[in-house]
């Protein structure tokens, strides 16, 4: 979600808009009846998996909770709910609908539109997404510093957060793996208090 306000809809830049669009999605839903052997599939607490060297989270998104989810964008100026343009990775824009078709429930009246890896990618990086949903198989480099880097390097970052950017430097020098885990607990914890981003489910 674009918290830095780098897209033209500036709404996502309220905290309590976030937190209403992931307060209304249900994610045992989505993994039970959209993402392909979901049946299986781990509810993520943050933005990593446990095998990913490092990672460790104190804190969860937050809680399925429609009726609270409207009363965050009513406290937020937005109590008839807004318009929201919501891109998604063309191979996953069944889950993208089905998460549209939850925060539509809210008021916020989300319309997906899918698109290719090479256009997903440029115009992530030319900062057009106000929401955005993708995958990252993690399998390959399965260590937090990449993580990192996947979500908040270069014209990928839609948060621009300076505690996350210090942790994430202090996390890529740091090969101590207790004292790295540490690290990056603070840093999946922010992404998770500060409701960034809502890692679904891993396969």
């Amino acid at each position: 979600l674009d918290a830095a306000g780098r897209s033209a809809n500036k709404a996502m830049t309220d905290q309590r808009v976030r937190k209403a669009f992931m307060m209304a999605i249900d994610r045992k839903t989505l993994a039970k009846t959209v993402i392909p052997g979901g049946e299986i599939a781990d509810l993520l607490k943050g933005i990593c998996v446990e095998a990913d060297v490092g990672c460790k989270s104190s804190t969860e998104p937050p809680k399925f909770d429609p009726e609270g989810a409207k009363k965050l964008l009513a406290e937020a100026g937005y109590p008839n709910g807004f318009d929201l343009e919501f891109d998604v990775h063309a191979p996953i824009k069944e889950i993208g609908e089905a998460m549209a078709g939850m925060v539509r429930k809210v008021g916020i009246r989300a319309s997906v539109r899918p698109l290719p890896l090479s256009l997903y990618v440029r115009l992530r990086g030319e900062g057009k997404f106000t929401a955005f949903n993708g995958f990252y198989p993690t399998g390959a480099q399965p260590d937090m510093d990449n993580i990192m880097d996947f979500f908040f390097g270069q014209n990928r970052d839609y948060w621009k957060d300076p505690v996350i950017h210090s942790l994430k430097d202090k996390g890529a020098v740091e090969f101590d793996e207790e004292k790295r885990a540490a690290i990056y607990e603070k840093a999946i914890d922010r992404v998770n208090e500060m409701n960034y981003i809502l890692p679904v489910a891993d396969l």
